[in-house]
């Protein structure tokens, strides 16, 4: 269980849908006089939470433009009980593109502001791709891809052996996956397989008998 705590007015969920070079962002937003926000993005080439001291370079569109916002308009009655959806087109931005070999993220900066005040701030990982089926053949950023994956759990098999009680996954799994050109590994890790490279992934349950 998590307790997160919010402003009255808020960010509640930021949705990003990528093409290769561009991208449409889907904000929710709620509280009182959300109709009078504005919502403000920003594409990163790193992390600011870990470069605090110093700004991170910003992806910019053919235009010279590296941050772009809208007005969180809508019914304000409706903002306080169920939120807005504040939708903005991003074109142009020409992104290195995420790919297994080469697995390029960027950071979303999400701000709501009130006037020039920021309410709330949202940080996104997030990467530019398309994958789609064409012919029975698989295309990644518009060109055919072949997947491969294998079974191989990322963490112990034992439920009292150490390793089967980790959060992240053993560094001897991912070695031992990368070295079999192994792309499907578990759900639980998507943050750490983006950056990695990973290309699919697979969910399973393990299930002990104690008696």
């Amino acid at each position: 269980m998590k307790l997160v705590v919010t402003n009255e007015q808020r960010l509640d969920d930021v949705y990003f849908r990528s093409t290769t070079d561009g991208v449409i962002v889907e904000t929710s937003v709620s509280g009182r006089n959300a109709a009078d926000l504005t919502v403000r993005h920003a594409l990163l080439e790193t992390d600011p939470r870990e470069a605090r001291q110093s700004q991170p370079l910003r992806l910019k569109d053919r235009r010279g433009v590296d941050q772009w916002q809208l007005p969180a308009a809508g019914d304000v009655a409706a903002a306080a009980q169920h939120g807005l959806i504040s939708r903005i087109g991003i074109n142009d931005v020409q992104p290195r593109l995420w790919s297994p070999e080469q697995p390029d993220l960027y950071w979303l900066k999400t701000e709501l502001l009130s006037g020039e005040t920021v309410v709330d701030e949202r940080i996104t990982t997030v990467g530019f791709r398309t994958f789609e089926v064409r012919n029975g053949k698989f295309y990644l950023n518009g060109k055919p891809y072949f997947l491969r994956g294998d079974n191989m759990p990322p963490a112990g098999i034992q439920p009292n052996n150490g390793a089967g009680t980790r959060t992240a996954a053993s560094p001897q799994a991912l070695d031992a996956a990368e070295r079999e050109s192994s792309d499907l590994v578990d759900l639980r890790y998507y943050a750490e397989r983006n950056q990695t490279g990973f290309s699919t992934c697979r969910s399973f349950l393990r299930i002990f008998d104690r008696t």
